[in-house]
């Protein structure tokens, strides 16, 4: 029995509390969005609403994808997320209060991915028209975590050794990845004296499997060290399904322009293609499991911006947008703060950053920062950008594998910092 109630807490707890965006064991059932914009964009902020300016457009402001002269181009964007996780317990001084927190574990992990598209813009009367295709990475679930547990040897005098070997392993991964195929059609066309788009793209999730395992690897007999969690693994089956997205842009008077755009829910349907196994008898209740067998949402969003651009001898923009994400009782929604912006600085070279800052959906973890970074080079025909994104994050969480009649604190303190980089290329004819 308390195995089971170890490996359902595990699992309720990540597709819970997984809606924390930013904290990479999360990122296990409900998944991360691993691909946030271009360059330009993440650079300034996530700023996809105006910023963009490659064929991300199709997913993020299918409106922009209309928005330039009249010609066609590629755009190849890599990216790569490196996660750093500590975890560790509070440490107290003789007087019960707190002294530091020392780590037991260490894991750093990078996930590379990319996403490609292609954008042809025409002539329509006095309005432009474009089209857009694009593939890449959406979410991702994979998260690995690896824990030496070393034991207690006691050593007479003279002999030597070491009092604390390595007696097993704690080992939790999961692996899995949701790629999106888009097409979408934008329009831009003269309105007064500025202009408006307005766009639309449909969005195919193909179907996708997610494997996990859990591990207590044991080297040597060490009683009271390692996990009673017994090893365990199992797959969830994804089901492909589409969502739609429509964006609008307006360039109201010089200089000002505001945008909105709206993505609808994707939901997908989760079933396990095994049971839940742990050497030779099973563990799997839908009863006791029941959020496995939940489909996987990813919830709807709608976000508003204004770009002001002033016409000044040195060019430059600010943009400031608003997202927010309909979680829906019994979780509240999500409102993410974006600004950025551009300076073009000596020799053409803009210099972009930008902040986010986003609340969580869990009302007792505390909002997350986010500083955004990068520039960019035109040379002939060839447009690269390069931006980045760090962040730092701290939470309470109890241990993953937990041990038989361990005096530690009841909750471990996880330190976790984000690193992204993002290389785009864009290519017109």
């Amino acid at each position: 029995m308390k195995t089971k109630q170890s490996i359902q807490f595990i699992l309720s707890m990540s597709l819970v509390a997984g809606l924390a965006w930013g904290q990479s064991f999360f990122d296990a059932n409900l998944g991360s969005e691993v691909f946030w914009g271009s360059g330009k964009s993440v650079a300034m902020g996530k700023t996809s609403l105006f910023n963009d300016g490659s064929a991300a457009q199709v997913l993020l402001n299918p409106a922009g994808l209309a928005i330039g002269p009249n010609t066609q181009f590629v755009s190849v964007i890599a990216a790569g997320r490196q996660i750093h996780e500590r975890r560790g317990i509070d440490l107290m001084d003789t007087f019960g209060d707190f002294l530091t927190t020392g780590d037991y574990v260490s894991n750093e992990k990078l996930y590379p991915h990319h996403y490609l598209g292609w954008v042809k813009r025409m002539p329509f009367e006095n309005a432009t028209t474009a089209l857009g295709i694009s593939h890449g990475r959406l979410i991702s679930f994979d998260y690995s975590y690896s824990e030496e547990v070393r034991g207690r040897l006691s050593l007479d005098d003279g002999v030597i050794g070491i009092k604390d070997p390595i007696i097993g392993y704690h080992i939790l991964e999961t692996e899995g990845v949701l790629d999106v195929t888009s097409a979408g059609l934008g329009l831009n066309m003269p309105v007064d004296e500025g202009a408006l788009a307005v766009g639309l793209g449909v969005h195919w999730v193909g179907d996708a499997t997610v494997s996990n395992d859990i591990k207590v690897e044991e080297i040597q007999v060490g009683e009271g060290f390692l996990s009673y969690l017994p090893t365990a693994s199992w797959e969830q089956e994804l089901k492909a399904d589409y969502f739609v997205s429509i964006s609008g842009q307006w360039q109201c008077i010089t200089g000002v322009q505001l945008a909105a755009s709206y993505q609808s829910e994707l939901k997908m349907e989760r079933t396990l293609n095994e049971t839940l196994s742990t050497g030779g008898y099973r563990i799997y209740d839908p009863v006791l499991l029941p959020a496995i067998d939940t489909d996987f949402v990813r919830p709807a969003r709608v976000e508003v911006g204004l770009a002001y651009r002033p016409v000044t001898q040195t060019p430059m923009s600010l943009v400031l947008s608003l997202e927010q994400i309909d979680y829906g009782n019994p979780l509240r929604d999500v409102h993410i703060w974006k600004f950025g912006f551009e300076y073009l600085a000596m020799r053409s070279l803009p210099v972009r950053a930008g902040m986010i800052f986003q609340e969580l959906p869990v009302q007792t973890v505390n909002p997350i920062s986010l500083f955004t970074f990068g520039t960019g080079r035109q040379i002939g025909n060839l447009q690269i950008d390069l931006a980045g994104t760090y962040g730092i994050n701290e939470y309470q969480h109890h241990d993953l594998f937990p041990v038989d009649g361990d005096v530690r604190p009841d909750y471990d303190r996880v330190k976790e910092s984000q690193l992204q980089l993002i290389l785009g290329l864009n290519y017109a004819w």
